[in-house]
């Protein structure tokens, strides 16, 4: 069995990879670019990822799981900073 020293750029990029990060989540219900914010406090979880995409660049992926008990973020009956 051999073992290996990391360098220590990458080992760095490994601990902070597993940080938590901060997000704001706002919801553009009718695509005119007025956003309703989400609360802290209804996202039960979210995963977020990139992928590279074969022509180039990358593009952000993501889950989003919302308590929505209160109706606030159900599309046209949206209350959400109202």
């Amino acid at each position: 069995m051999r073992f290996y020293q990391i360098d220590g750029a990458l080992e760095e990029a490994v601990e902070a990879g597993g940080k938590k990060a901060r997000v704001r989540v706002e919801i553009d219900f009718g695509g005119n670019g007025v956003c309703h914010p989400v609360l802290e406090g209804d996202i039960l979880r979210a995963d977020f990822y990139g992928l590279k995409e074969a022509a180039g660049g990358v593009s952000a992926r993501g889950e989003l799981l919302l308590d929505n008990r209160g109706g606030l973020y159900s599309g046209n009956g949206c209350r959400a900073g109202a």
